[in-house]
Order: structure tokens, then C-alpha cells, then sequence
């Protein structure tokens, strides 16, 4: 049987402490992790296509949540996603925020008069939020969807086996055959 524990508990609590921390620096990387992975879900398990996987979950489930993100998925993808993949932090043209003041602000392109320059603004307990319904109704589209489900299920056996792939290349041959077995449990659990 599946479940979507791993969902559920671990990315949904990952993003109720980032919250309670007021953590912006880890919070894009977080999203963005979790938007191309479950977009890689609705596509194909062996799709790396990091665009078009950002894009799809952005469209079919964020989106729900606020047509917004939809019309600046783009932009998301290459400020917010790009910038902390590659720099851990977002670039120039998103700014993710706590202040009350951003409230009002949320998905909107608007001038700061400190640089003059132009960001598209999020309020990140909005943005939390909205991640949160998105991952929900994931789970629930996948409880039904047994397409979407095999889906989920394969993705991550993709991964795994991709990782395998990726360690084997570190191990010497005569470890392969000598290797020592361990009980311990990882994060994630089909």
C-alpha cells in the first residue's frame, strides 16, 4: 500500500519550520525542490526536464491556489528555483518576505525604493500556505488517480536508482561484493 507520508509529515513540516523560523534562505530551495520533484511526478518518472516539470506542478496544482503563479511560473522558475539551486539564494527579480508590509504585496511586480529595482513579491507565509494545499491536493488527486499514484511511485524509484547509479561509480569492486549490511531506516518510504 502507498502513502504519501513522506508528503504528509517530512515536506509538509519542513515547511511549518520554516515558517515558525522566518527562514527565507532555505525556503525557495525547499519549494522549488518539491515543485519539480512532484512536477516530475505528473510527467514521467525518468523526465529531467527541470522546466517543463517546475511548470506542469506549477500549472496543475499551485496555480489552484492562485492563478498568479501561474502567470509568473517563469519567472519562479528562473529566479527563485535557478538562483537557489545554484547561489542558495533567490535572484534579483523575486524577493520572498516576512514583513507584515509584504501582505499586500503578494504576487505582485512593484518597484524598491531603496535599489529602484523591480521584484516580484512574495509573501512567504502566503506562499507556505499555498504550497501546503497544492501538496495536498497532490495526495488526494494520487489517492484517486492510480496513474498519478504508479507515477509517485515510480519517480521515486527513478531516483533511487539513479543514486545507485551515481554511488557505484565511488566503490571500489571488491567492496561491491563485501559490502556490510545495515538495518538503519532512511526518510523515505513508499
Amino acid at each position: 500500500m502507498v502513502t504519501f507520508n513522506y508528503l504528509s509529515n517530512n515536506v509538509i513540516g519542513a515547511l511549518e519550520l520554516l515558517r515558525s523560523n522566518h527562514e527565507n534562505l532555505m525556503l525557495g530551495g525547499v519549494i522549488s525542490s518539491v515543485i519539480e520533484f512532484l512536477g516530475r511526478c505528473l510527467e514521467s518518472p525518468t523526465n529531467k526536464d527541470s522546466p517543463k516539470n517546475f511548470y506542469r506542478f506549477i500549472d496543475d496544482f499551485l496555480a489552484m491556489q492562485n492563478p498568479l503563479y501561474g502567470r509568473y511560473k517563469e519567472l519562479l522558475y528562473k529566479d527563485l528555483r535557478c538562483g537557489s539551486a545554484h547561489t542558495i539564494m533567490a535572484k534579483g527579480g523575486v524577493t520572498l518576505s516576512y514583513d507584515p508590509k509584504a501582505v499586500s504585496l503578494h504576487l505582485s511586480i512593484k518597484r524598491r525604493l531603496q535599489d529602484n529595482t523591480y521584484q516580484l513579491w512574495i509573501y512567504s507565509p502566503y506562499l507556505i500556505e499555498d504550497m501546503k494545499g497544492a501538496i495536498v491536493n497532490f495526495i488526494q488527486r494520487a489517492g484517486v488517480t492510480p496513474e498519478l499514484k504508479e507515477r509517485y511511485i515510480e519517480t521515486i524509484k527513478q531516483l533511487q536508482k539513479e543514486g545507485q547509479e551515481n554511488i557505484k561509480k565511488f566503490i571500489p569492486k571488491e567492496d561491491l561484493l563485501n559490502a556490510e549490511v545495515i538495518s538503519a531506516r532512511g526518510d523515505i518510504i513508499i
